[in-house]
């Protein structure tokens, strides 16, 4: 809980518009009452970390998208469009729980892909996991080796 913690507060910090529809964002993921517990702990549990990533999207498929640190827990990306996307890690031994949040900075849609053979949300194998349009926060975390759950 408190990598989720640590992560929200990062990015209520990174982006103040944020603060007034952190629980909206949290809430398909987290019950409203856990997710609003999560941003209210989050905006006064600020804490300094370099545990993040700028990354670019790239690519129109997991075999070419962009891929993401599997050792840096906040994924700031840009160049979203729509085909573009990025890649999760996958998961090691022992990193079930491990959640990324992942901040799609600009307007286009980000395409999201599991680690090769993996899932998101119960799709199918490498299927993409496609963010609503928007600079929006996408949160993710294993379930299993390369099982993914975001929203």
């Amino acid at each position: 809980m408190r990598s989720i913690v640590i992560m929200i507060s990062l990015l209520l910090a990174a982006v103040p518009a944020y603060a007034d529809t952190c629980s909206k964002n949290l809430v398909p993921t987290f019950t409203s009452a856990q997710a609003t517990l999560v941003c209210k702990k989050g905006l006064q549990q600020v804490e300094p970390t370099d545990n993040f990533e700028t990354v670019a999207a790239a690519g129109s498929t997991a075999g070419n998208a962009a891929a993401l640190s599997g050792t840096k827990f906040f994924h700031r990306v840009t160049g979203a469009d729509g085909t573009k996307g990025v890649i999760l890690a996958a998961a090691a031994a022992g990193d079930v729980g491990e959640v990324h949040t992942i901040l799609n900075t600009t307007a286009g849609v980000l395409k999201v892909y599991p680690a090769t053979g993996g899932t998101i949300n119960g799709a199918s194998a490498d299927a993409a996991f496609s963010a609503l349009t928007g600079i929006k926060p996408i949160i993710c975390y294993t379930t299993a080796a390369s099982t993914w759950i975001c929203s």
